[in-house]
């Protein structure tokens, strides 16, 4: 049906591809867009809603229709364990003090598999993949240079400079952490494609988004940061020499990460950045005692809420709320994943949120250590950086709810197209 709306003039010629594949360019430009926007989340609208959910949107409406027109086999990863996460989170909904909050919440997990499938399906297509991860890899690095332009001009609206954050840039996301995690997986996703393939511009793109990770202040970033470039590392050790000098390098990482903790725990390296007379020094690494013990005041009250209340969960976005009834000193949401997933979507929906992660942990390790069909190995020529950025991910999830991070389901479905078209067949 779209070959025969491009052959009368109703429509543009759809890409083709060496697989047979075609991906129609109205469908492709929108998703691209999506891709491309990920960053503009303020101002934000109803419902948490930001600008980019307009692309989602539309992107979701053409994918849908695409695929009803030219009869595409659609594939949803994720749906099982995002399904039974859903679950234990309506039924905490329901059940809880605060449905609408709850119902929310739902809403966005929908929409988020939903655009999960939608990269996924419009990914089938080898140019189509190369469409959406260069218009993230190049977007990313002009939201980068755009950040610099913010901080240096002292344009607070651009830099996303707040009395709250002090001079953590967050650009267009609201937090300084969000946007940090946003460049992590950027800064991923050019070393994993090799985008730009000149070296030189390439060094340069991945310093400039190293360089606005660091303009945000986040030790948590820069953390995810430091755990996803020791992957990279280990698997290249892995491949280039064998298991004997991959137990050796992985030894040797974890005491120089002990005596590294160590070092930091026994220096004061805290008081030195916080006297340093450095703003970004000052709010970042001097408030670091401040933040963990933020931290250990929030997971403290959520434990004591999950103990006042029952199996199946207090319901998605409840949290806050309840911890402000009860005059809690820190009144905030869930501080991460791990314990937001029991404390409000109950035993069920820990358990969706552990099949996710094995559902992701088995797709990650399939692409990144097994080799890819000639076109899509073509697209990613190193596929150990998602790897890496998975792990930082995994550790993101212990101080972040990252499971409403639109970029990081964006990798996620990056990680399942491989996954489902790009493995070499035997």
């Amino acid at each position: 049906m779209i070959a025969s709306w491009a052959r009368a003039g109703l429509g543009p010629t759809p890409v083709r591809t060496a697989m047979g594949i075609r991906v129609p360019r109205w469908v492709l430009v929108p998703v691209a867009l999506g891709v491309a926007a990920l960053p503009l989340l303020k101002p934000s609208g109803p419902g948490n809603s930001s600008p980019v959910d307009i692309y989602f949107a539309i992107s979701i409406g053409v994918a849908i229709l695409w695929a009803g027109l030219a009869a595409q086999d659609l594939r949803l990863p994720y749906a099982l364990a995002t399904g039974i996460f859903m679950v234990g989170g309506a039924i905490g909904a329901l059940a809880g003090p605060y449905p609408r909050e709850g119902l929310l919440a739902l809403v966005q997990d929908l929409v988020l598999l939903l655009w999960c499938g939608v990269l996924v399906n419009t990914a089938r297509s080898p140019t189509a993949f190369k469409w959406i991860v260069r218009a993230w890899a190049w977007s990313s690095v002009a939201w980068a240079l755009l950040l610099f332009a913010g901080v240096a001009t002292g344009n607070a609206a651009i830099a996303g400079v707040s009395d709250r954050t002090g001079v953590r840039a967050s650009l267009t996301f609201g937090d300084p952490n969000y946007a940090a995690n946003y460049f992590f997986l950027s800064f991923m996703v050019v070393m994993a494609t090799r985008t730009p393939r000149n070296r030189l511009l390439r060094l340069a793109c991945c310093g400039a988004l190293l360089g606005a990770l660091a303009l945000t202040g986040s030790n948590g970033g820069l953390l995810s940061c430091a755990v996803g470039v020791s992957v990279v590392v280990l698997f290249y050790v892995a491949r280039r020499w064998g298991t004997l000098p991959l137990v050796a390098t992985a030894s040797f990482a974890l005491v120089a990460a002990l005596i590294v903790l160590a070092m930091a725990q026994a220096l004061p390296i805290e008081a030195i950045a916080k006297d340093s007379g450095i703003p970004l020094l000052r709010d970042s690494i001097g408030r670091s005692s401040q933040s963990a013990q933020e931290r250990q005041w929030l997971i403290t009250e959520t434990i004591d809420l999950y103990k006042q209340g029952v199996p199946w969960g207090l319901g998605p976005g409840s949290t806050k709320p309840l911890l402000q009834t009860q005059l809690a000193p820190y009144a905030f949401q869930t501080h991460d994943d791990y314990i937001e997933s029991i404390v409000e979507r109950g035993l069920i929906g820990a358990f969706g949120l552990l099949v996710l992660i094995g559902s992701v942990g088995w797709r990650t390790w399939s692409v990144a250590a097994k080799p890819l069909s000639a076109e899509f190995a073509a697209i990613f020529p190193r596929t150990s950086p998602l790897a890496g950025a998975v792990a930082g991910l995994a550790v993101s999830a212990s101080y972040y709810q990252i499971l409403h991070f639109r970029h990081v389901w964006t990798l996620l479905a990056i990680i399942a197209a491989l996954f489902v078209w790009g493995r070499r067949r035997p």
